[in-house]
């Protein structure tokens, strides 16, 4: 039962995460964010540390192999600029997420592609 229970548990967060974006309308500048989200809880669970402390051994395993499959499709997530673009237009966020989590090199970057696809901005 503590097997199932641990299981539970993992599952759980996933659900949250589902529930989240399922029960509102899909926004792409939700994206970055969940991805975010889900790379804390992918690790803390394959490291058996904060709330998943104590997982089992098979149940850490295969949070590792759920990670390979977020790696894959997070470079594709990071190779587009869309997404963080949408990420800073977003009046909700305005780019407090990022201010946290990039580097300084990526601000330049968004910002030059900003400039490049509204040149009448950067006059």
């Amino acid at each position: 039962w503590q097997h199932l229970s641990q299981i539970h548990q993992v599952l759980s967060k996933f659900n949250e995460l589902t529930l989240f974006v399922s029960e509102r309308k899909p926004q792409i500048s939700l994206t970055v964010p969940l991805y975010y989200e889900l790379y804390d809880l992918l690790n803390e669970g394959s490291e058996a540390q904060g709330v998943f402390s104590g997982l089992n051994r098979d149940i850490t395993q295969a949070i590792k192999e759920g990670i390979k499959k977020y790696e894959k499709y997070y470079t594709f997530i990071d190779e587009l600029d869309t997404y963080y673009t949408t990420l800073i237009l977003d009046p909700r966020v305005k780019g407090d997420l990022i201010l946290n989590k990039l580097e300084e090199n990526f601000f330049v970057k968004a910002r030059n592609i900003f400039l490049q696809n509204s040149p009448q901005l950067g006059n």
